[in-house]
């Protein structure tokens, strides 16, 4: 495996992860939504690591326990008998500095690619 697979492999979890957030963000307003989080598979411990390559993947997107506040609006169409609307307890600013990590995180994985190519490319450039 080269470095080119690997951050192939780290570009489609940020993909992936980008995705689900913005999911996330989009349905932020909605009481029925549940939040959703992308499950990677269990890392290697630190002497695996150090003896092999390795790499992260998707093992599931699961949904996640929301936790919710109660307003009183009898208007609402969503209310329950008592009058009360479920409001799922969102941070938006949580969400905004994840995805800017996980944007940052795909921006590094192409800049390797890119240094990789320009390695490549400048390799072949030694023989002619």
């Amino acid at each position: 495996m080269n470095s080119l697979d690997i951050s192939m492999k780290a570009l489609e979890v940020a993909r992936h992860k980008l995705n689900v957030l913005a999911e996330n963000i989009a349905n932020s307003e909605n009481p029925n939504y549940k939040r959703k989080e992308v499950i990677l598979s269990k890392r290697d411990s630190f002497d695996d690591v150090l003896n092999k390559i390795s790499y992260p993947e998707i093992v599931s997107v699961k949904e996640k326990d929301t936790e919710y506040v109660l307003r009183f609006d009898p208007q609402n169409p969503q209310a329950d008998e008592n009058g009360f609307v479920k409001e799922p307890i969102i941070n938006p600013v949580e969400d905004m500095i994840n995805l800017i990590e996980i944007s940052r995180y795909y921006e590094a994985n192409l800049a390797v690619i890119e240094a990789t190519r320009s390695m490549n490319a400048n390799a072949l450039n030694i023989g002619r």
